[in-house]
């Protein structure tokens, strides 16, 4: 797992990359809806291939309060 700088220090919305292996994260931009969604998804597979991966988004920005679109928290991965 990952803590940086632009998880969220502005307080925006964010939509994070997350790898199921080992819950190491990354955010791939603000929270988006439709293609927008799409294209973060194809980012985040890009970015780690081999690796099932899963968006995340959090309202504040932080990767503690992030649900995935199925309602599963990071935190309990």
């Amino acid at each position: 797992r990952q803590a940086t700088a632009l998880s969220g220090a502005d307080g925006s919305s964010r939509t994070f990359c997350v790898r199921s292996c080992d819950g190491y994260y990354f955010p791939v931009g603000p929270v988006t809806a439709a293609a927008g969604r799409r294209a973060q998804a194809d980012a985040c597979n890009a970015m780690c291939p081999g690796a099932t991966v899963r968006l995340y988004s959090s309202r504040n920005g932080t990767i503690e309060t992030a649900r995935s679109e199925t309602g599963q928290a990071y935190g309990s991965m």
